[in-house]
C-alpha cells in the first residue's frame, strides 16, 4: 500500500482552498467589524488575518508546519478544538479530504457559533469541496450558498437552525474512538487512523530484540510502531516520540501508558532538526511522501536527515520505505554502513548505522 503524507493531496491543495476562502470573504462583503468573533478550524495563515482583532481571534491548526507559520506571524494557534467559553460570529474552516473527519470538524464548528452566525468552510475539488454543501444541508444549515475558485470551492451558510441529531452523530463519529478491537484509541484525521500500516507491520518484523538504550518513533501516529518495538525489545530505555499531527501525540501518549520505560512526547515537524533529540542509540522510522509526485522522496530524504543529526555515533536508524523510492544515495551520504534487511511486498527494510 502506497503511504500518503498526513494532510490533503498536497500543500498546495489547502493552500488554494484557502485563498478560496477568504476570496469568498471579500466578494461578499463580510463585516468582521460587525461579527468580530471569528474561529478559525484548519487555520492557515493569510494576509487577512492580520486585520482582524486579535483578541476577538481563535485560531485551530493540528498540524505542526502550518501551526509554526501562524505562530510566525505573531499569532496565538491551538492544536486542538476546545469547547469556547464564548460562541463566535464567524466560524472558518478549512476542510480535509477524509470525509468522516470533515464532518466532525463541521459539527464542530457549529457548534461554536452564536445563533444567526455565519458558517463559511472550503475545500480543494479533489479533497472534498463539491460535498460541502450537501453536507451543509444534512446539518440543517438554511441560506447556503457558493463559489468555485483555484480548483476549489467555499461554502456558507447562516445558523438560524441545526439538525442536532446530525451534528451529535457527526462529533461521535470523528471523536477519539478504540480501535483493533480495542487494542489502541485513535482518531479519523491521523494516518492510517484505523489500521496498522504494512510497512510498519514489516519493520518491526525485522528489529532485532536487542535493540536497546534510547531511541526516538519518527511519525509515530497513534503509536503502533512504538508500542510494538516497546514490547519486543526490553532492553530499551527512553523513548521519544515525534508526530507533526497533535492529535497524534495525543493519542500515542494514551496507548503507552501501560509501558514504564521514559517516553517523551514531541509536536513538531520531523523534517526539520530539533534542538531536544541527540545522542540517541536508535531511530525507527517509516516515512511519509506525496504520492505520485516527481518530488515524492523529498518528506522521506529531509526525514532521514534530521535522523542522521540525532542519532549518536554508531546509532543506528531502522527505515521501512516504498520499494520504488530512491532513498540509498541519501543514506550513503548520511550514514557509515547501510544495510538492505528485506525487500518484498512493495517495501524495503534498512538498518544503518552511522
Amino acid at each position: 500500500m502506497m503511504k500518503k503524507l498526513y494532510f490533503c493531496d498536497s500543500v498546495q491543495t489547502m493552500e488554494s482552498a484557502c485563498e478560496t476562502l477568504f476570496y469568498a470573504l471579500e466578494q461578499n462583503a463580510h463585516d468582521f467589524s460587525s461579527r468580530p468573533h471569528v474561529a478559525f478550524l484548519g487555520a492557515q495563515f493569510h494576509p487577512a488575518l492580520l486585520g482582524l482583532d486579535q483578541d476577538s481571534l481563535y485560531l485551530q491548526q493540528n498540524f505542526r508546519p502550518f501551526a509554526q507559520e501562524l505562530e510566525t506571524k505573531g499569532f496565538a494557534v491551538s492544536p486542538a478544538i476546545y469547547d469556547a467559553e464564548i460562541k463566535y460570529d464567524t466560524a472558518l474552516v478549512l476542510l480535509p479530504k477524509n470525509a468522516i473527519e470533515s464532518r466532525y470538524i463541521t459539527a464542530k464548528a457549529i457548534s461554536l457559533l452564536k445563533p444567526g452566525g455565519q458558517l463559511m468552510a472550503a475545500a480543494g475539488n479533489k479533497a472534498g469541496g463539491g460535498r460541502i454543501k450537501s453536507m451543509m444541508k444534512g446539518f440543517g444549515l438554511g441560506n447556503r450558498q457558493e463559489v468555485s475558485k483555484n480548483k476549489a470551492r467555499a461554502v456558507w451558510a447562516q445558523y438560524s437552525g441545526v439538525d442536532e441529531d446530525a451534528v451529535q452523530k457527526a462529533l461521535h463519529e470523528g471523536a477519539v474512538q478504540s480501535i483493533l478491537d480495542n487494542k489502541f484509541i485513535s482518531q479519523p484525521g491521523i494516518f492510517g487512523w484505523d489500521k496498522i500500516d504494512r510497512g510498519s507491520e514489516i519493520l518491526v518484523e525485522h528489529i532485532p530484540e536487542d535493540l536497546k538504550g534510547k531511541g526516538a518513533d519518527f511519525g509515530c501516529g497513534y503509536g503502533f510502531l512504538s508500542s510494538k518495538i516497546l514490547e519486543k525489545c526490553i532492553k530499551i530505555k527512553g523513548l521519544h516520540c515525534i508526530d507533526a499531527d497533535f492529535r497524534a501525540i495525543e493519542t500515542c501518549k494514551e496507548n503507552l501508558k501501560g509501558f514504564s520505560v521514559q517516553k517523551d512526547y514531541h509536536w513538531a515537524d520531523m523534517t526539520k532538526p530539533n534542538v531536544h533529540l541527540n545522542n540517541l542509540d536508535f531511530i525507527v522510522m517509516n516515512p511519509p511522501f506525496h504520492e505520485g509526485k516527481k518530488t515524492e522522496s523529498a518528506l522521506g530524504r529531509a526525514c532521514i536527515k534530521s535522523a542522521a543529526q540525532a542519532l549518536k555515533a554508531r546509532g543506528e536508524l531502522w527505515m521501512v520505505a516504498n520499494a520504488h523510492l530512491p532513498y540509498e544515495d541519501i543514506l550513503t551520504e548520511h550514514f557509515r554502513t547501510i544495510s538492505k534487511r528485506y525487500e518484498g511486498m512493495g517495501f524495503k527494510v534498512f538498518c544503518t548505522k552511522k
